[in-house]
């Protein structure tokens, strides 16, 4: 239980410093979730209270009040993506009417769904293709004003000012990737190499051994392959959850023994799940899943 007594002084200290910033509730969340592995029932009550007082709407708290939510959410996440990759390829498609009729349904078929931001702007974009200029820009304006903090808002933001300057519209839509953020799967550590680093092999070996030393009950797998002509990726697998998966970063980033050529060398480093390594690997999309680490990783990190 060391890494665990370490993991609640860091986000305990993480609170202290930032009280107001939004490393909170995350940070209640983790420690929650260490107090049921710890058994500890008044640290499990403290944050759970906190959680539900303060953040009732919260993912956090509906996993709380109902263990099963986190898998159902999962599924639900699932078949919004399936539906979203239907849409985006009638658009590619140049089907516009359709991906309006589609867009539409979504917001009925999917009530409240992770994508809504994405399947609005993919609206307004098939709005530019058959309507009037003065039409397509209300529709880039009504994203601006519902979906001021997502991407596809500064998507629109940029088209917006090229009509104002009066530069020839291409219209293009956010593709990125949707990955989802869950915590009971199991996960993999990636360390992301530039292809012209040739200590590809001794790096496994220094993981391998770091393994065996601090982890030689877990029965982790190390392998690499290459993602793309510029970079290959080492992977540890086996992680047996988000907590897990927090716990091993934290330890191999502050490894100034096996791990110390490697780590001098400041490459990047993830954590990712079965399913988003999939997407991950078959788009190559690097910067990406970086971008979407940062957002949702680093309040545990």
């Amino acid at each position: 239980f060391e890494d665990y007594k370490l993991s609640t002084i860091a986000f305990e200290n993480l609170i202290e410093r930032y009280d107001t910033c939004k490393y909170k509730l995350p940070s209640w969340y983790n420690l929650y979730r260490i107090s049921l592995v710890t058994n500890n029932d008044p640290m499990k009550e403290k944050y759970k209270n906190l959680i539900l007082n303060n953040y009732p709407e919260s993912e956090y708290a509906r996993i709380i009040q109902d263990p099963t939510y986190n898998k159902v959410t999962r599924e639900n996440r699932k078949r919004v993506d399936n539906y979203y990759s239907i849409v985006y390829d009638l658009y590619s498609d140049h089907e516009y009417e359709n991906v309006l009729i589609r867009c539409e349904k979504a917001k009925s078929i999917f009530a409240d769904n992770h994508l809504q931001d994405r399947f609005d702007f993919l609206a307004a974009m098939a709005i530019g293709h058959i309507n009037t200029l003065d039409t397509f820009k209300l529709a880039l304006e009504d994203i601006v004003v519902k979906y001021p903090q997502s991407e596809v808002s500064v998507e629109a933001k940029r088209i917006l000012e090229m009509i104002k300057n009066g530069i020839k519209i291409e219209p293009k839509t956010s593709n990125a990737i949707p990955y989802n953020h869950v915590f009971d799967t199991e996960y993999s550590f990636i360390a992301i190499i530039p292809t012209t680093d040739n200590k590809t092999n001794q790096y496994k070996v220094d993981i391998s051994n770091f393994n065996t030393k601090y982890y030689s009950d877990k029965n982790f797998e190390v392998s690499n392959i290459f993602i793309d002509p510029l970079n290959q990726i080492i992977i540890v697998k086996k992680l047996k959850d988000y907590n897990a998966a927090i716990d091993y970063y934290k330890s191999f980033i502050l490894n100034d023994d096996n791990l110390q050529d490697l780590n001098q060398k400041k490459y990047q480093y993830i954590l990712i799940t079965q399913e988003n390594f999939v997407l991950f690997y078959q788009n190559k999309d690097i910067k990406g899943y970086i971008s979407f680490f940062e957002k949702n990783f680093a309040p545990a990190l």
